[in-house]
């Protein structure tokens, strides 16, 4: 009996090269009767337990507290604010993004005199937009980036220089009576004899019509948003 146990235990140990004699089912009732401890494959997963007790109350919210109250409206006003900006979606020149003519633009939602829209481009290191406005595909992809409830922009075009001549921000003199001019009939005309910059007036975003009107620059007069323009 020992001498069988001890050769099972001989074939067991060199199974993997007489392992065809014996076959593994018997190798391994072999070593059992050895006392050599086995370990098969695992088996299938059991069902699973039941549930646990359920923990202790939580702490209460507070939710009468003044604290609480003021969060609510916080949470409220983000809502609404959430819900405006979604209204305006449109807007992706919130952030300076460069346009198709390699120049990049960025809107300015605030109401300002031209001369503040003036100072408020410069601090950027851009102008009011020129170049963008006279090119119609640029015109187009700007005023498609911003909302249809933006009517009139202030625009890189006044005849604040000596001469009293309309030039661009860019440099570039503007010829109002050339064929494809952007001035609106009859204008511009300073009509109030202080009418030295111009307001742009959308009519339709998408196609890129626009008309051009000379207003007053200063305080007191006409404020409107504007989008500034500068070198990538």
């Amino acid at each position: 009996m020992t001498f069988s146990f001890t050769l099972c235990g001989i074939v067991c140990l060199f199974y993997g090269l007489i392992g065809t004699v014996l076959g593994n089912a018997q190798c391994h009732i072999c070593l059992e009767k050895l006392g050599v401890p086995q370990t098969g494959e695992a088996g299938l997963p059991g069902p699973q337990g039941p549930p646990g007790k359920a923990g202790p109350p939580g702490s209460p919210c507070g939710c009468s507290d003044p604290a609480f109250k003021d969060l609510r409206k916080d949470l409220e006003y983000l809502r609404n604010e959430l819900a405006d900006l979604k209204k305006h979606a449109k807007f992706k020149l919130l952030t300076w993004s460069n346009a198709s003519n390699g120049l990049a633009y960025r809107f300015f939602e605030e109401h300002v005199t031209y001369l503040q829209a003036k100072k408020n481009c410069a601090a950027e290191n851009a102008r009011i937009a020129s170049a963008g406005i006279r090119k119609l595909t640029t015109r187009k992809e700007l005023l498609s980036s911003i909302a249809d409830t933006v009517s009139y922009l202030w625009v890189g075009l006044d005849d604040l220089n000596r001469g009293r001549r309309w030039i661009w921000s860019d440099g570039i003199r503007d010829v109002r009576y050339r064929r494809h001019t952007l001035w609106r009939s009859g204008e511009p005309n300073n009509a109030r004899g202080n009418e030295h910059c111009a307001l742009m007036n959308i009519v339709r975003h998408v196609t890129g019509e626009v008309s051009l009107n000379d207003v007053p620059c200063g305080i007191g007069y006409a404020n409107a948003p504007y989008i500034c323009e500068r070198e990538q």
